[in-house]
């Protein structure tokens, strides 16, 4: 089984938001954001499910210097119980990527956040971190 949503996003970044961002720059940027989510089905009876997200645009800062940001995300749950989405507890685990690159030299340096995360999701819906690590400020990718 496969779906694909497509959904806006929009983001703000300022130094307040993400240290990377230089004092008195704020960033705006919107785009359409696709997921496609796939679902198989193990022998037990139980599901895999995995979500990509991506999107991708231009944003904007105060004083009109252009950026391209690259957004990616795969999550992947094995083992769910439930259809159309894993019902909690569960275990989920993937990589999301953000990249903010400059148009010109007039704007903020270019960044980018790598990140893996691996945790689990509770049965009243929280999160528990089981082992998240990233290469740069995971508070800097908006979306």
């Amino acid at each position: 089984l496969q779906q694909v949503f497509t959904e806006p996003v929009s983001f703000t970044l300022d130094r307040a938001t993400c240290g990377l961002i230089k004092a008195g720059t704020t960033i705006k940027g919107s785009a359409l954001e696709r997921s496609t989510v796939t679902v198989t089905r193990n022998p037990n009876g139980t599901f895999n499910y995995k979500q990509y997200d991506e999107a991708n645009g231009v944003a904007t800062d105060e004083k009109g210097a252009k950026y391209i940001f690259l957004y990616t995300n795969t999550a992947i749950t094995e083992s769910g119980v439930s259809l159309p989405k894993p019902k909690p507890p569960f275990a989920v685990s993937g990589i999301d990527f953000f990249q903010l690159i400059p148009i010109g030299t007039a704007g903020q340096p270019a960044y980018t956040v790598n990140l893996y995360f691996k945790g689990k999701v509770n049965a009243d819906g929280s999160f528990t971190d089981l082992g998240t690590m990233a290469d740069n400020n995971p508070a800097c990718d908006p979306i």
